[in-house]
């Protein structure tokens, strides 16, 4: 049976709700930062686990962990593009680089929208509507997150919809972290032939023809580095569990991003709707037109070595 509770904090920020059932598989969810799915069990086994217990305030081990990305994926350059002949400028929080990273959305608070239990599955739904006033971004929209938690598994839906009067450009996209207890003895599958190259910046150059090996040990790789897959489907198997990622996002080519962080306990495996940049460069953007929607969904199915 699953069940769902809300966990208060002193910290309001971190606030949240677990989702969960009998079996050790639960999923908690904190909506003051961008209803971001921060720890992911299935089986008592970690597969997202970015809450770092100090004794005080919790803390993050990555800071965008499961972020949502709108109304861009990854980054903008200088924050700045043109569309239908006006030049934006983006707020740059990317400070190192100088750029626009991660869209509008992952720092924001979400509302509660409803729930629903069921003897097999629980989902929970969140709600965050954007104003006008966004620097570089005057489209009003709302954005409402769907998590649906399974025995097996877990999916995220992300609907957006204008509620404004113009029409704007997106991409979309999501910054899972899924945890390792041994990164370097964990292997990637994926198919893909075709590889973003960057500059020093990370803004994107040119697509380039790439083999993406099957599988792909991780011992020793270095990523932060954007593909174009072939058919929509990840696997990451690791010494405790086996993942499958499914993405369903009504386009053509779906991208994803691959990041290791430094401290090589986890990888980002960012599907995403179009490349790095794309305001500028136009790989995978799309426009929303007044009163319409579009949605995306991400579906991750786990087997842990204790099944």
């Amino acid at each position: 049976m699953f069940k769902i509770s809300f966990v208060e904090q002193v910290d309001a920020s971190f606030n949240h709700y677990i989702v969960s059932n009998n079996k050790g598989t639960k999923a908690v969810i904190y909506p003051v930062l961008g209803a971001s799915l921060q720890q992911f069990y299935v089986n008592e086994t970690p597969i997202i686990n970015n809450i770092i217990e100090t004794g005080a305030a919790p803390k993050l081990l990555n800071s965008s962990c499961s972020a949502v990305l709108f109304p861009f994926a990854n980054r903008i350059n200088k924050g700045q593009y043109h569309y239908e002949g006006t030049a934006y400028q983006l707020a740059c929080n990317e400070t190192s680089r100088g750029h626009a990273m991660h869209g509008l959305v992952y720092r924001q608070a979400f509302d509660l929208l409803d729930s629903t239990v069921k003897e097999d599955a629980a989902t929970i739904r969140f709600v965050y509507e954007q104003d006008d006033q966004a620097a570089g971004f005057p489209f009003p929209f709302k954005t409402i997150l769907t998590y649906t938690l399974r025995n097996e598994g877990l999916s995220l839906e992300v609907a957006v919809e204008n509620i404004g009067t113009k029409r704007f450009p997106f991409s979309l996209g999501w910054h899972p972290y899924f945890y390792s207890e041994n990164l370097e003895k964990s292997v990637l599958l994926m198919n893909s032939q075709e590889q973003i190259q960057t500059d020093e910046r990370m803004i994107p150059t040119e697509i380039q023809a790439n083999n993406f090996p099957k599988p792909l040990p991780l011992d020793q790789q270095q990523f932060d580095t954007g593909f174009i897959l072939e058919t929509p489907e990840i696997q990451y198997k690791t010494p405790d569990y086996d993942l499958k990622m499914t993405i369903d996002q009504e386009m053509d080519q779906p991208y994803v991003q691959l990041y290791i962080p430094n401290h090589r306990q986890s990888i980002a495996i960012e599907p995403m709707t179009a490349a790095t940049d794309c305001y500028n460069n136009g790989w995978g953007t799309r426009e929303l037109l007044p009163q319409k929607k579009y949605a995306a969904s991400w579906s991750v199915e786990v087997r842990t070595r204790r099944e």
